[in-house]
Formats: C-alpha cells, sequence, structure tokens
C-alpha cells in the first residue's frame, strides 16, 4: 500500500487500469480480467474489501447455501486464490 503515498497521479492511473467489477448480489462483485476464467468474488463494501468466494460455485456456495467458509479461508491460507491486480491488495492486511 506504499504505493499510495507516493504520488496521486500514480494512485489515479493504477485506478483507471483496475479491473471493472460486475455487481452479482448486495455488495458482491465478479472482476472482469482477461486471461482469468473463474476468478474470485469480492465483497466490496465502502472502504472494506475481502474475497468472499474462491471462484463463482463457491461464492454461491457461501451466499445462498449457508455453507461454512472453509474452503475459502483454507485457500486464503494456502495462497490458492487467483490474484487480481488492484483488488487482491486490500484483502491483504499484513
Amino acid at each position: 500500500m506504499i504505493c499510495w503515498m507516493q504520488n496521486i497521479n500514480k494512485c489515479i492511473e493504477k485506478m483507471q487500469r483496475a479491473p471493472k467489477l460486475i455487481p452479482l448480489y448486495g455488495h458482491r462483485y465478479i472482476p472482469i480480467v482477461t486471461g482469468v476464467d473463474n476468478p474470485p468474488i469480492f465483497s466490496v463494501y465502502q472502504t472494506d474489501v475481502i474475497y468472499y468466494g474462491i471462484d463463482l460455485e463457491n461464492y454461491f456456495r457461501n451466499e445462498f447455501l449457508i455453507m461454512s467458509r472453509s474452503v475459502l479461508d483454507d485457500a486464503r491460507n494456502n495462497n490458492e486464490i487467483t490474484i487480481i491486480p488492484f483488488w487482491s491488495q486490500f484483502c491483504f492486511y499484513d
């Protein structure tokens, strides 16, 4: 996140190049990224951005079948979630 503090013009440029998010349901979005067939689903609410599904199928299970989020948590812990330029950086707080 240090890059955000360096130069406002660079920030604007990065935001303009960010993959577009298509709304799915509520605050859930799917990114449109060339070359990524099954991207993760993000929950975006104001400044809070988190992964909400490792892919569309996992998202539907989490959202509508009230399944455990353990698959998502395991994938995140094992670095098995597809990294999406711009958006994924908000999901890591180290």
